[in-house]
């Protein structure tokens, strides 16, 4: 019995490894960057996605449906404005932004500070792997300077935001903290970039 055991774990063996160089190792769900970064087309896909993040939910642990990208913000900046007034502040979404209820709390990944940092950084992330990749894309060249060029300008959309929203007006208020700035592609071990001030960062996305 043994002996039948030994032999069929030698079969076993033998046909795993025979088939091993055929086994399917990409996945059907994910592509790896040095394959969707390599030419112009894959690229493209790349920043559709980004386009698609602009209004897809789910930026925070909390409050979903209030935290669905672009239109989420510009509603609340709507709401927070001066010359907006409510007859009676009542419930709903964002009721809370127009008490100004939500902005205060750093503590955790619920509220709105979490919730717009992750999601405007998470658009730098994207495009800077796109930017990064401009001197080994290949294929069609006219696409490629399309495509880097929308990362570009989705780059300074963000920052934009960022510096509007984490920040005061520039006038006034150029050697107060902006926010770190970020032209390289980063992992989860990258070191951080500092603040530095409003007009530095202002010079800088203007450079980049």
């Amino acid at each position: 019995m043994k002996k039948v055991l030994y032999i069929f774990s030698l079969i076993g063996l033998l046909a795993f490894s025979s088939c091993a160089d055929e086994l399917n190792t990409e996945p059907t769900d994910k592509v790896s960057g040095s394959t969707i970064f390599a030419d112009a087309s894959s690229a493209e896909t790349a920043i559709n996605g980004v386009y698609r993040m602009l209004y897809v939910a789910g930026w925070s642990s909390n409050w979903g449906s209030e935290n669905c990208g672009q239109t989420a913000i510009q509603l609340l900046g709507d709401l927070m404005a001066e010359d907006h007034l409510m007859k009676e502040q009542g419930q709903g979404w964002f009721y809370e932004d127009y008490r100004l209820n939500v902005h205060g709390d750093y503590s955790n990944k619920a509220g709105r500070p979490y919730s717009i940092w992750n999601f405007y950084y998470t658009i730098v992330s994207n495009v800077n792997y796109i930017i990064a990749s401009e001197n080994t894309m290949g294929g069609d060249p006219e696409l490629k300077n399309s495509v880097v060029g929308q990362a570009y300008a989705m780059r300074a959309f963000a920052y934009y935001y960022l510096i509007q929203l984490y920040q005061q007006t520039y006038k006034g208020h150029e050697d107060a903290p902006g926010v770190p700035l970020y032209t390289g592609a980063t992992v989860a071990g990258s070191e951080g970039s500092p603040r530095g001030t409003v007009q530095e960062f202002i010079l800088k996305s203007i450079l980049i």
